[in-house]
Parts: structure tokens; sequence; C-alpha cells
């Protein structure tokens, strides 16, 4: 059912606090009605609520503003702050970019992204892979049979999205969660190196000579690579454990 207030279920990440937002701020985030902006479109749904506070002075190489990085492969879904405004990314909206996603919207609940209209309130809550699965599971059983289905969950307290980290300096690998069908994956220090852009589009031509079911599709940045991949075939510890290995040869 509708409320006044919509519940939009998130996986926290790719980038949270300490790193990027201050942790006080990430409470607040999670606590606020958040508004509706009247430009919005499938492109973004654009949010007003309370100014993020940021634990970076700067993006550093990657800009003047702490919201920059030099690049993010972005999921749809993927809540995104362009300067100090988030925007919920939608299917018309950018696949790569240079802003930081705290949270991500989990699969099952995409749908809802199409019936917000202006001024409506949305609230986030965090949940865990798990309990995002078995949502979506249960989203699907709905479509199949057109009988609404009574799916437990409950929130999740927030944990490092950071997943894996392998290797060190410049063959350093961190993977991050983006959601619950999506992986992060960043190599070395957030600088321009052609280095680093080598080694990533090494491993992504390693990833896709081996065609492996359950990837749907891989899009590069500079300095990383995004697995948009299905977990009931490929589990995200295996994909995790395949990376892994093909980083370190």
């Amino acid at each position: 059912a509708l409320t006044d207030v919509r519940t939009l279920r998130v996986i926290y990440g790719p980038h949270g606090a300490p790193e990027f937002f201050a942790p006080a701020y990430m409470a607040t985030f999670f606590a606020t009605d958040w508004e509706v902006h009247f430009n919005s479109s499938r492109t973004g749904v654009r949010l007003i609520g309370p100014k993020p506070v940021w634990t970076r002075d700067s993006g550093g190489e990657a800009g003047l503003h702490p919201s920059n990085i030099h690049d993010n492969p972005y999921a749809v879904g993927a809540v995104d702050f362009t300067g100090d405004m988030p925007v919920i990314l939608g299917p018309d909206g950018p696949s790569l970019g240079g802003f930081v996603c705290p949270v991500t919207v989990i699969e099952a609940d995409l749908w809802q992204l199409g019936q917000l209209k202006a001024g409506d309130k949305v609230r986030f809550v965090a949940v865990d892979v798990p309990t995002a699965r078995r949502l979506a599971a249960g989203r699907r059983a709905e479509l199949a049979t057109l009988q609404a289905q009574d799916v437990a969950w409950q929130p999740a307290p927030l944990t490092s999205p950071v997943v894996m980290t392998c290797g060190d300096a410049d063959k350093r690998l961190v993977a991050r969660l983006s959601g619950d069908t999506h992986l992060l994956l960043e190599a070395g220090e957030a600088e321009l190196d052609l280095v680093l852009r080598f080694r990533i589009h090494a491993l992504m031509q390693a990833l896709e000579g081996q065609a492996r079911e359950g990837i749907i599709d891989i899009t590069p940045g500079i300095r990383s690579l995004q697995l948009h991949f299905q977990p009931e075939t490929l589990a995200l510890e295996t994909l995790l454990a395949w990376v892994s290995g093909e980083w370190a040869t």
C-alpha cells in the first residue's frame, strides 16, 4: 500500500561515513522525510532536505566540491549527491559520473521511483543484502501470481559498504556494495594514473572473456569497474572470489 511517506529500502553504499560523510549526518539522512523536488524525471528524482556534512574539504584532484570523485559507475536507484543535493538516479540517468553515492535503492523497491511526484515525501531505510533478495523474490512472485506477498523484513544496522580489499598500493582493489545487484570495484588511490586505467581495463577484459553466467553487464570508469549481476545465479561471495583471483593474476 502507498503511504503519505514512501519507504524506500536501500543498501548502504558504495560511499558512506566517515570516508565521505560525517556519521552524524548519515543518521540525519535516514531520519529525514525527504521531499521530492519539482525538477524530477526519469533521469533522476531530486530531493529536498538537510544539507550534507562532509568529512573532506574538497574532492582533491577530482574537483573543488567534496562530493567529487574521479569516476563512479552508477546503478539505477543510486542516491547521487551532485554537490549538496541528493538525486535518486532513474532508468534514463547517467551510467557513469563523478559524484559520491551513500545508498542505493534495492531492486524490489525500484518500481516506486516511477510513482513519485513533486511534493511527495520519502524516507530511506537500510536493509542487508539477504533481506533485499528475499524482497526481490517476493516482488517477482507478486508479478507472476498477481497476489500480494507478505515478506518479513526489518531495518539493518549500518556496516561498511566495503566488502573486499585485496592487494596494496597501486595493486590495491576495493569492492563496495552498490545496491543488491551491483558491485563497484576501485583500484589504487583516488588519483589519475594510467597504470590503474590499464589494470582496470585488463580486469574487465578478463571478466568479460569468461562470459560467466549471472553477469548482466560491466561498466568501466577510469580506475573503477561496476559489475551488474544476478545474485541468485552468481552469488556475491562467488563473485568476490572470482574478482580477487583475476586481480591477483
